[in-house]
């Protein structure tokens, strides 16, 4: 992972290189595929995997989703379309990896690259700031 504070120092690297960075759990193995609500998120994340739970689920994720569902409903779109823009709106040379259960998920996730966040989108989202 190159994610977190203490990994800063890795994503500058990969910034300076231009090193491509393929984001393997774009939506959070489930957390963010829609299929979680903020509203219901403790009996929604049962339906996650065990590694899903241990790895995503915790309450700085539960925050960055509910987020994720302002920013969603502002735009008139789901969760994993503002989940694929945030990662689509990194300096980094991201390209996320993402599986789809139906070809009507797919479909959505391609509207992703409809959405533009701006930087300070992006910073809210990932709980660097308080305002948006």
């Amino acid at each position: 992972s190159i994610s977190g504070p203490q990994n800063a120092e890795a994503r500058a690297w990969y910034l300076a290189n231009h090193m491509p960075v393929l984001a393997y759990s774009s939506l959070g193995r489930g957390l963010f595929s829609g299929r979680v609500a903020p509203e219901t998120f403790d009996q929604d994340v049962e339906q996650l995997d065990r590694a899903a739970r241990t790895a995503y689920c915790h309450p700085v994720n539960r925050r960055r989703l509910e987020r994720a569902g302002e920013l969603a409903r502002r735009y008139g779109v789901g969760v994993p379309q503002v989940a694929l823009a945030y990662l689509l709106a990194s300096p980094l040379d991201v390209f996320p990896l993402v599986g789809a259960a139906s070809a009507e998920e797919y479909e959505q996730n391609l509207k992703a690259f409809d959405l533009a966040l701006t930087a300070e989108e992006a910073a809210w989202l990932n709980l660097e700031r308080e305002a948006l």
